[in-house]
C-alpha cells in the first residue's frame, strides 16, 4: 500500500473547510483508493495536509491520467494557491493507526551523502529516535519509509495525543541526543517538518 502525502495552501479567502467540497470528486470513487485523513498544519492553518492510501504509487498515478482528474484539479485550483505531493511505502503495515492520533508530525529527513535505505547512518539514527519516542507519554504510533521520488529521504510520520506531549518528549536526553546525531547527518535544504491536527470527523473511506 502506497501513501500520498500532499499539501494544499489554502487562499486567504477560503477556510480550509471550505475545502472538503473538492471531495466530491473522489465520488464515485477512484480505483485503487483505499482511504484517507486530512487536517491543517499547526504552523499555518491555511496549509491542509492530506494523507491517502493507494494499492501503489501506479494506482494514484493512473487517477492523475484519468478523466476524474482534470476535474478534482480545477476545483482545488479554486480554493487553493498551491498544490504539491509524494509518495511513500510506509510500515510497519498495516499503517491505518497513523490516521487515528490527534497530531502527527510528518518529518522529512534527507541523507547528506547517499541514500536514507535501511542500514545507512540516517536510517540507523531514525531507528534509535523511534525506539525513544515509543517510550515517551502520549505517544501513539510511528510509521516510516522512504520518500519515492528521492530515496535519499526518509519520511517518519510520528502520531501524538497532543502537541503537548511530543515537546514534553523531546526534552529527554535519550532523544534529544539521537536528534543530534540525525541533524549531523541531516541535509537541511531538503528536509522539513510539519504537525498536522487531524480532523476527527473524516471517514477513512469515501
Amino acid at each position: 500500500m502506497a501513501t500520498e502525502i500532499a499539501f494544499l495552501k489554502v487562499k486567504d479567502s477560503y477556510t480550509p473547510d471550505e475545502v472538503k467540497m473538492s471531495l466530491q470528486y473522489f465520488k464515485p470513487r477512484p480505483p485503487g483508493f483505499q482511504a484517507m485523513r486530512w487536517g491543517p498544519t499547526i504552523e499555518d492553518p491555511q496549509t491542509i495536509v492530506w494523507l491517502l492510501n493507494w494499492d501503489s504509487v501506479e494506482a494514484h498515478e493512473e487517477y492523475t491520467t484519468s478523466p476524474l482528474y482534470p476535474a478534482f484539479i480545477d476545483t482545488v485550483k479554486v480554493y487553493c494557491i498551491g498544490f504539491s505531493y509524494f509518495h511513500t511505502y510506509l510500515k510497519p503495515y498495516p499503517i491505518t493507526l497513523v490516521f487515528e492520533a490527534a497530531v502527527i508530525k510528518i518529518s522529512q529527513l534527507a541523507a547528506q551523502t547517499g541514500t536514507a535505505e535501511d542500514g545507512s547512518p540516517l536510517s540507523v539514527e531514525v531507528t534509535k529516535l523511534v525506539h525513544a519516542i515509543t517510550k515517551a507519554p502520549g505517544y501513539h504510533s510511528y510509521f516510516r519509509g522512504l520518500k519515492y521520488e528521492d530515496k535519499s529521504i526518509c519520511i517518519l510520520l510520528e502520531g501524538w495525543d497532543s502537541i503537548e506531549a511530543h515537546d514534553a518528549a523531546k526534552e529527554s536526553e535519550d532523544i534529544q541526543r539521537v536528534l543530534k546525531n540525525i541533524e549531523d547527518l541531516n541535509n537541511i535544504e531538503k528536509s522539513s517538518r510539519q504537525f498536522v491536527r487531524l480532523y476527527r470527523d473524516q471517514l477513512l473511506e469515501l
